[in-house]
């Protein structure tokens, strides 16, 4: 029973980490909090995905080489203890480059699926969830390097970007944000390319996933 769950819900938790690093923020009143907020949500997520997408020792040794190297900078910036100048932080370096690695693993499990399970499901809507978090530090790096790539008054908080990231990959386009450098632009245009392609291709697959197993029942 232990393994069945293990093989069949994995991905389940991280979904819902995943949701709940969306809706907390709402209840962060006091704003000198987000940052301590959203590094520990950020570092959750880390490890959670650590633990989750590991398919073999070698696969679970590389990830675990990966999250570690992300948490250890991501909190040695953000207790500003190396000697960086500001404001050039790059914290936002390894969350983007581990967030990719994620959704490629991800997005390489749910091909290897045979059959389209409701894990699955929590597999892809993670994947589409964690993308936008890769598109949320791509813009923080890009902030962090062109720092009038954004409006400034319109940049309060964390939460930000991460909005700003997920209404350009959903095509939302809301403007309340505008991107204003030549990085933030072109960052614009590719997320919200990557966006509706991973949609267009995730469903796809699972569609087709969902067919084949229905015709050989």
């Amino acid at each position: 029973m232990k393994g069945l769950l293990k093989e069949n819900s994995k991905f389940l938790a991280l979904f819902l980490i995943s949701v709940l690093s969306l809706v907390l923020p709402a209840f962060v009143l006091k704003e000198h909090l987000s940052d301590l907020i959203f590094s520990i949500i950020f570092s959750v997520m880390v490890l959670a995905s650590t633990f989750t997408i590991a398919e073999t020792k070698r696969h679970h040794k590389k990830i675990f080489i990966i999250g570690a190297t992300t948490l250890a900078f991501s909190w040695l910036l953000f207790l500003d203890v190396l000697p960086l100048n500001r404001p050039l932080k790059l914290g936002g370096v390894p969350f983007f480059f581990f967030f990719i690695y994620t959704v490629y693993r991800l997005v390489h499990t749910i091909l290897k699926s045979t059959e389209v399970t409701p894990d699955v499901i929590f597999g892809a809507v993670t994947g589409y969830i964690f993308l936008g978090y890769a598109g949320t530090f791509y813009f923080e790096i890009i902030r962090d390097i062109f720092p009038n790539s954004f409006d400034a008054e319109a940049i309060q908080n964390p939460m930000s970007l991460i909005y700003y990231s997920f209404v350009t990959m959903t095509t939302l386009g809301f403007g309340d944000i505008t991107p204003l450098s030549n990085p933030a632009r072109s960052g614009t245009i590719v997320l919200t390319i990557l966006g509706q392609f991973y949609i267009a291709t995730v469903v796809a697959i699972l569609v087709s996933k969902y067919i084949a197993g229905s015709s050989n029942k």
